[in-house]
């Protein structure tokens, strides 16, 4: 554990690159991870120290756990963030609200999902829904900030940067509601595209090889589904067909984003969107999915006709 003149230290060294962000007037934005494991007094001491040192700061604190006493960190915050929920069922938008009567900022966190070999864990992300909910929040409660949580976290499944499992999807879908958050109105499609989300293995698969622990469900996650979404961004309605192993369905979408769900089943999975009888987008997933899995991997993979 660092002190307060260890924490400013360590700030300070940070705060140094030119990528720290600053707002308008100077003040480098403060915002510790599960800043509820220490007190006010603690970040108190934080903030005087980093004065001493000439650093002027917003103090924005992101608790893992709504704070005790959230009245004391309000004194002394420009504005607060919750770590958040990775489930659609535990993804709340109560917080938003509780921030803008303290009169203080707020940044939602917008997260895809959450499985943790390690820890024996996962959350039941339903797909894109944790996504979807937890951006649909920023937008309806006027957020200030959005955070993603979290960019690069492999070993609690979270990531959003590009990575082989996911390839650009998570972020192609995020930049479809960023614009909406900046802008306040959906943006306009330029192209039609797909994005296909599937597990590879049914949730309650037994892999083959042995392990010493098998991840379980939270108990506050929604509960374990075995299905894929196929979510269309359309310039006009159009036929999308989806075949998922040896099953075939087509359904009308509409212009902008939807999302059409199928069960899941081994084999491959693809669509393709047609209008007009001509084919303007189709993607397929370089991921099988089988019964019988080597190891348990509860992750959603995707991938987008985009890229």
């Amino acid at each position: 554990d660092l002190n307060p003149d260890q924490m400013a230290d360590l700030v300070q060294q940070v705060g140094n690159h030119r990528s720290a962000y600053r707002l308008p007037d100077g003040r480098l934005v403060l915002s510790p991870f599960y800043a509820d494991k220490k007190n006010v007094d603690y970040w108190k001491a934080t903030i005087a120290a980093l004065q001493a040192r000439g650093i002027q700061v917003a103090f924005m604190p992101t608790f893992v756990d709504w704070p005790a006493d959230a009245k004391g960190f309000a004194q002394i915050s420009y504005g607060f963030s919750m770590w958040g929920g990775r489930s659609p069922a535990n993804t709340y938008d109560v917080y938003a609200s509780q921030v803008k009567a303290m009169g203080l900022k707020w940044m939602q966190p917008v997260a895809v999902q959450d499985q943790r070999p390690v820890a024996g864990v996962y959350d039941e992300a339903v797909n894109l829904a944790t996504l979807r909910k937890s951006w649909q929040i920023a937008i309806d409660e006027k957020a200030d900030f959005v955070q993603l949580t979290t960019w690069n976290d492999y070993s609690e499944g979270s990531t959003v940067a590009p990575s082989q499992a996911h390839g650009w999807a998570f972020l192609d879908v995020s930049a479809y509601y960023a614009s909406q958050f900046k802008s306040g109105a959906a943006p306009a499609m330029k192209r039609d595209s797909l994005v296909i989300t599937h597990r590879k293995q049914p949730h309650a698969a037994m892999p083959t090889t042995p392990e010493s622990i098998l991840m379980q469900l939270r108990d506050n996650s929604a509960p374990a589904v075995d299905q894929v979404e196929v979510m269309s961004f359309l310039t006009a309605a159009g036929q999308v067909t989806a075949k998922v192993g040896g099953t075939t369905q087509t359904w009308s979408a509409p212009a902008g984003a939807s999302s059409q769900v199928l069960p899941l089943a081994a084999g491959e999975i693809s669509a393709v969107v047609t209008r007009g009888g001509v084919q303007t987008a189709s993607v397929l997933s370089p991921f099988a999915v089988t019964s019988s899995p080597t190891v348990q991997d509860l992750q959603y993979v995707a991938v987008s006709s985009l890229r």
